[in-house]
């Protein structure tokens, strides 16, 4: 007797419950009807929206480098083959391509600046940059336009006043009921939002890019927040810490709306790196370091509803073993560098705070990196519209498409992308073989700079500021009349393989 097939609507359930990216894939390449069904736009749709992306990795902004997850990292395979899909050199942008600065990294998107040909060189090109985002993996930029002429001379006319100012701009998560993002592309899943942000003494200044509409808007605020040391974002919100312990920053991107909140009440010295990261049912946790344990020991600090003044310690302490640093964070996971031990091998980790499992997710962290999730090439979808561009921007704001490899034989994204690897090996690709030895990718050689370096400054989500050299720095830079670079207050040294904060 013949069993009936299984039909096609409880496949589909089926395969929308499988837990990972790479159980899907293993799934379409059992037979050609459940290909046809998991290549299906309308089925991946779904499954983007039901799984966030797997973290791939870490880009290294300042030689344009991606390091991949490796194994027995879970995502290992799937980052192997988006190292092999995507150009992270940029080639595809307007050249040189070297001239362009990695500012922030979500979403499969890169934020990425670079200095006007018309800069004068009076500290305001930090300000003013020439911006674009870009998805690297299937080869898409769109260039923003210009900050608009009103607000710009508004920032100006008081940034002349007081001679300084802390400036940055990054990427929005997606949110739920956002207007702006309703009058996007009709293409699902490419629109976006950008914040460019000038914090001055007398006031903050902010606008906000959508991709929908292609025009920037501004809001301001009257806040008075004062030194800002870190960003970080969970639940809908952005919080930067300030170099006091007194209060917050925050920003609601629903609303798109600056508020303050107020810092647990705990002593803090002003240099040091906290973290914050998502709990269940909307809370969040800060990890505070206990005084003097060298930043192995943090009191755990829980707010109930976001920006409410109710903080609660957690009666247990979250300690770290020697030579552990913590460099970030993103959802729940905290972001870890080993330098390596008897026990344990040097690497980035991530540290789930309610599970507390660690997974070690490659065997290089450089510093500043920026960490990467996506899903691999048959998933993937363009986070970047490939429609005309905006009416009245011209020279800015033009949607770019690569032309991308072809065969005669169509078999998806994998093999034609393997086709030319073999014949053109990425140099940008940092294999495991290669990140385990601490050397360059494949055809770079030793010291191309895939090192297992230790991380510096702002962690993943932090901010640091403008280096000299290309300004190859993260999101936050701050400019002064005589210059655009600032130094921060912290080194980095080795000591017996043991990372420590001058």
């Amino acid at each position: 007797m013949v069993l009936p097939a299984i039909p096609d609507e409880l496949l589909v359930d089926i395969f929308l419950r499988l837990p990972a990216p790479g159980d899907l894939i293993r799934a379409s390449a059992a037979c050609a009807s459940f290909r046809r069904l998991v290549a299906d736009r309308s089925f991946l749709r779904r499954f983007r929206k039901i799984h966030p992306p797997p973290l791939l990795g870490f880009l290294y902004p300042g030689q344009h480098r991606f390091h991949p997850a490796v194994r027995p990292h879970p995502s290992a395979p799937a980052a192997s083959a988006v190292a092999l899909a995507a150009d992270f050199s940029f080639a595809f942008l307007p050249a040189p391509a070297r001239n362009w600065s990695v500012r922030e990294v979500r979403d499969g998107r890169v934020l990425l600046d670079r200095s006007r040909r018309h800069d004068s060189g009076d500290g305001l090109e930090a300000l003013f940059k020439q911006m674009v985002v870009c998805d690297p993996l299937h080869r898409l930029y769109l260039l923003l336009p210009p900050i608009p002429d009103d607000l710009a001379a508004s920032v100006v006319d008081q940034f002349l006043i007081e001679g300084h100012c802390f400036a940055e701009t990054f990427l929005v998560p997606p949110g739920n009921g956002d207007e702006e993002a309703a009058a996007a592309t009709e293409e699902e899943g490419t629109s976006f939002r950008v914040i460019w942000m000038v914090l001055l003494q007398a006031k903050l200044v902010a606008a906000v890019f959508s991709s929908g509409t292609g025009k920037w808007r501004a809001f301001s605020s009257k806040l008075l927040p004062g030194f800002v040391v870190s960003r970080h974002y969970a639940h809908g919100c952005f919080y930067w810490v300030s170099g006091s312990t007194e209060k917050l920053l925050v920003l609601d991107i629903q609303r798109m709306k600056f508020s303050m909140a107020d810092h647990p009440p705990c002593a803090r010295h002003s240099g040091d790196d906290v973290a914050i990261v998502e709990a269940g049912q909307g809370m969040i946790r800060m990890l505070v370091p206990k005084p003097d344990t060298s930043r192995l020991k943090y009191n755990v600090w829980r707010n109930n509803a976001g920006i409410s003044t109710q903080w609660q310690m957690e009666k247990r302490t979250f300690s770290l073993d020697s030579g552990s640093l913590l460099t970030g964070a993103v959802g729940r996971h905290l972001l870890l560098y080993q330098c390596g031990s008897s026990l344990v091998k040097s690497g980035g980790f991530t540290l789930d705070v309610d599970t507390l499992q660690c997974e070690r997710v490659c065997a290089s962290l450089p510093k500043p990196s920026h960490i990467y999730c996506n899903f691999p090439p048959l998933l993937a979808a363009p986070t970047v519209s490939s429609a005309k561009p905006h009416a009245g921007v011209r020279g800015e704001g033009d949607a770019v498409r690569v032309p991308e490899l072809r065969e005669a034989d169509p078999g998806g994204v994998e093999a034609h992308v393997l086709a030319a690897a073999a014949q053109a090996p990425n140099p940008l690709f940092v294999g495991s073989n290669d990140a385990e030895a601490g050397c360059g990718g494949r055809g770079g050689g030793a010291g191309a700079g895939a090192g297992a370096g230790a991380p510096e400054g702002a962690g993943a989500g932090g901010v640091a500021r403008e280096g000299v050299q290309g300004g190859e720095g993260p999101a936050g830079t701050r400019v002064s009349r005589r210059t655009t670079a600032a130094k921060g207050n912290k080194s980095f040294s080795w000591r017996g393989c043991l990372p420590f904060w001058m």
